[in-house]
């Protein structure tokens, strides 16, 4: 609860709303969370007698709870007046603000449907800051990159994207436990470039932690 979101300045090259690892996910997005998330399971198994498990469940998310976390929306809106040309941007972002806030002029919605994937029997994804074969640095920081062994299925670092496109507003927060107890935690968004209240062009990728 003392994370917030955090957009760093965009360093010169504007993202848009069309995303091409969005379109190879969203023809089919139940079976591509699933399969994505068993193979990155299989992929870390602890202890090799024993079966992973992997558990989907859907819940509610207080909005009151998380006030921090809602505030996505004022970037969202941000990015829909940055774009507001496009008729692709506009049905995204339009579709993101119906998921929070419904069709009643005025009003948000105060509960919100979530997916949540949890597995066991894995070794957890270690983090080391800008380490590109740190698993947890590699699959919430690092696009096309894959921490994975050589020889694991979908070591292309592509399928995190299944995670993204089944999100009203592509959006997934992750926490991890290591097999050394050390634990992490962050939010992760992929949105487009905008413009904060300063008129300043904030990068489509945004952090919810305490500022890395």
């Amino acid at each position: 609860k003392d994370c917030k979101w955090h957009f760093t300045r965009e360093g010169g090259r504007d993202v848009g709303p069309n995303d091409p690892v969005d379109e190879k996910f969203k023809g089919q997005p139940y079976y591509s969370i699933v399969r994505e998330a068993i193979q990155n399971s299989l992929d870390a198994i602890y202890d090799q007698s024993k079966p992973v498990k992997v558990d989907f469940t859907f819940f509610n998310l207080d909005r009151n709870d998380y006030p921090e976390l809602f505030n996505i929306e004022s970037h969202i809106n941000q990015c829909r007046k940055y774009y507001s040309d496009d008729i692709n941007a506009e049905r995204l972002f339009n579709n993101m603000l119906f998921y929070l806030n419904g069709n009643v002029q005025g009003m948000k919605r105060l509960s919100l449907s979530c997916l949540k994937i949890s597995d066991y029997n894995t070794i957890g994804m270690n983090y080391t800051e800008n380490n590109t074969k740190s698993p947890f640095y590699a699959f919430l920081k690092a696009g096309g990159v894959s921490a994975k062994s050589q020889g694991s299925g979908g070591s292309f670092g592509f399928g995190k994207g299944a995670y993204y496109t089944l999100s009203p507003i592509k959006t997934i927060i992750v926490s991890t436990k290591t097999t050394a107890e050390d634990v992490f935690f962050e939010g992760s968004t992929i949105l487009t470039t905008h413009n904060n209240d300063k008129g300043e062009k904030l990068t489509a990728y945004g952090y919810y932690d305490k500022n890395d």
